[in-house]
């Protein structure tokens, strides 16, 4: 899979940081017992509930895709808005990954 794998949640001691389900990594995105960071909401809206909102939207995103790829089996074939979003969300994940960005 070209992007960090699944399930991301939100950091339960900062509700601005999503991170994925990975625990006890180690390096400069990884937090010990926390698994691999994959985005901070602008600090400042952190503890807000738009900027916690938008954590957990974004901590949803891979289970999304398999929905959506599950709910569209011809998803790489077929012509519909969705298939084309589905297919350019792969896209994407695929140039992140040859450029070593782990998306």
């Amino acid at each position: 899979m070209p992007h960090t794998p699944g399930p991301w949640y939100l950091d339960p001691c900062d509700y601005g940081i999503v991170r994925s389900g990975i625990l006890n990594g180690s390096g400069p995105n990884h937090t010990p017992g926390g698994g691999v960071q994959i985005c901070a909401v602008n600090e400042c809206m952190s503890a807000l509930t738009d900027g916690r909102a938008n954590a957990a939207l974004i901590a949803a995103a891979p289970e999304m895709l398999e929905v959506l790829k599950a709910t569209h089996p011809n998803w790489k074939t077929h012509s519909c808005r969705t298939c084309e979003l589905i297919r350019k969300v792969e896209k994407s994940s695929s140039k992140d990954s040859a450029h070593g960005l782990g998306m």
